[in-house]
């Protein structure tokens, strides 16, 4: 499972190398396992005196699970580090139980990497795969990390350099990427929204790095009240939610996505409370491509039926001429109140099958002070916010046409 190599120059001269390797699964009848590197002295002819000159290398290699005889033996030990001829390097290495006193070097984790068993992951020879929930993942030396993982995939992939003798890399898919022999060609792919509210994409928003040629499946997601208009960047077909894109290049795709309806009032602010009807100027937009139709519905946070002052005034309706650009208010409020909130709600259905509603307000302030219009103005706010979240008016509104 490792690219590990130990060599003699001489009699008297040893130098181990453990890079990006795995090393799990392995059993000991005695307290250490794992990677043993022995620098003690040993007999040992003349010219050779003393322990042998070493060096020893480890880096970015998972030492975990080794076990047998003993529960818990120490995974990576140095015998005879104290002594002046050895020479210790080491980088981001896991190592789940590394000796207290004489322990390997460079461990950038002691968590379990999570591997998975030693099986044909591609490539020639068996390997432990990691998935994203991995500590080793994403998490090793880049410096000195190897330019491919031991079945050929190239590193680093998905983000930065795993630790270890396997690469994860998946596509947009969570499949696993196809292995030639550690030479696969890449392109960025990014995928993004017009809207944060508008809607969403399959696969999600994002960065991704994924083989060239790849063709990529995309689908448009809008949200309630929006509908998906159109792709920007180079799909199959423009146009329709569900696409394809050939990665024969670096590409950038957007979803945009647009409200269904919108609507707008000329005139938000009914003064004096003269009892007069007015045209609001009420204005509704379709904005999905197909010819729309427009229903209105009027409420009011008091009874239009209600006598407005002392005398028992009453005037009747409130609303009249219902409908896109001719409706009409009435500019009048009950005396004893805190002015008047009218909430509109414009609804429509289009060719297309899509369907929403916007909501606007206008107020009739109580009576001509800056106090006044601002109270009026915050209850409209707060009635537009819940008719938008909602579709529909708070409590205590009244249907008082459409």
């Amino acid at each position: 499972m490792a690219p590990t190599q130990v060599e003699r120059s001489s009699r008297c001269s040893v130098r181990s190398v453990s890079e990006n390797a795995a090393i799990s699964g392995n059993e000991t009848t005695g307290g250490v396992g794992g990677i043993v590197y022995d620098n003690q002295s040993l007999p040992c002819a003349d010219p050779c005196v003393g322990p042998p000159a070493g060096l020893f290398i480890v880096r970015n290699t998972i030492v975990a699970h080794n076990g047998g005889g003993f529960d818990a033996p120490d995974e990576c030990v140095i015998l005879g580090r104290d002594q002046n001829t050895l020479q210790v390097v080491g980088s981001g290495n896991l190592i789940m139980r590394n000796s207290a006193g004489s322990g390997c070097p460079g461990v950038a984790s002691a968590d379990d990497p999570q591997l998975g068993g030693l099986q044909n992951n591609s490539g020639l020879t068996p390997t432990m795969a990691i998935s994203s929930a991995s500590p080793a993942w994403n998490a090793a030396d880049p410096s000195t990390s190897l330019p491919t993982d031991q079945r050929g995939q190239t590193r680093p992939r998905m983000g930065g350099f795993d630790i270890g003798a396997f690469e994860l890399c998946v596509n947009h898919l969570d499949d696993p990427c196809f292995v030639l022999g550690g030479a696969v060609d890449t392109e960025l792919f990014g995928i993004g929204t017009s809207s944060a509210v508008g809607g969403t994409t399959v696969p999600a928003p994002g960065q991704y790095e994924l083989e060239r040629d790849l063709v990529i499946v995309l689908t448009a997601l809008p949200s309630p009240n929006y509908c998906f208009v159109n792709w920007r960047g180079d799909t199959t077909i423009p146009a329709a939610p569900t696409t394809t894109v050939v990665l024969d290049r670096a590409q950038n795709v957007i979803a945009n996505f647009a409200r269904i309806v919108t609507s707008s009032i000329r005139t938000a602010v009914l003064a004096p409370p003269n009892h007069a009807l007015v045209n609001v100027g009420l204005g509704a937009t379709g904005h999905c491509g197909a010819a729309s139709t427009f229903e209105v519905q009027v409420f009011s946070d008091e009874d239009d039926g209600a006598p407005t002052d002392h005398k028992g005034t009453a005037f009747f309706p409130d609303a009249s001429n219902v409908a896109v650009n001719t409706l009409m208010l009435r500019a009048e409020r009950a005396e004893g109140g805190d002015g008047r909130v009218y909430l509109i709600v414009v609804r429509t259905s289009d060719t297309a099958g899509n369907r929403g509603f916007s909501c606007s307000a206008v107020v009739v302030p109580h009576d001509s002070s800056a106090a006044s219009l601002a109270s009026v103005n915050n209850q409209a706010t707060a009635a537009r916010a819940y008719c938008e979240a909602n579709g529909g008016p708070p409590p205590g509104y009244l249907r008082i046409s459409g």
